[in-house]
């Protein structure tokens, strides 16, 4: 049965060696040093990655769809609506179920961004994020009094 030495208390090294500078060990400052490698070498990767990310274009029917056209969420179709940034599928099925849901009325069921907000996870950031690629109508003019 072999007994290891008792660690040293008086800040030496095995082997009587005098500490090194902080008080880091040469197997402790080893491994800082791998350590520090691969942060280096990983950020590096992705700073080499990052240009090629930016350059890449949108998702088919995103890349300036708000230049081509606006969308009337009253008519637009479910294809169309998953296209407009921000919204996806999931919000825009859910768009679509709520105008489905609603009869149809003389005014439209959207006249403004905010009415958006009356759908299930329309919350205030969605609507203002979606607001510049949609068109709502305007409401008809009310007749003067005779």
């Amino acid at each position: 049965m072999s007994t290891a030495a008792p660690p040293e208390v008086d800040g030496t090294e095995p082997g009587g060696q005098p500490p090194e500078p902080f008080g880091w060990t040469r197997r402790q400052r080893a491994a800082l040093g791998v350590l520090l490698t691969l942060l280096l070498g990983f950020l590096a990767y992705q700073a080499a990655q990052r240009p090629a990310r930016l350059g890449e274009p949108m998702p088919a029917g995103n890349a300036d769809f708000h230049l081509a056209r606006t969308l009337d969420p009253n008519t637009a179709a479910l294809e169309d609506l998953t296209r407009v940034p921000y919204l996806g599928p999931r919000l825009a099925a859910a768009l679509v179920a709520y105008r489905d849901s609603h009869p149809a009325s003389a005014l439209p069921l959207f006249g403004t961004a905010d009415d958006l907000s009356r759908i299930p996870g329309f919350n205030k950031a969605v609507v203002t994020q979606i607001a510049p690629y949609l068109d709502f109508p305007e409401p008809p003019a009310s007749e003067p009094a005779p």
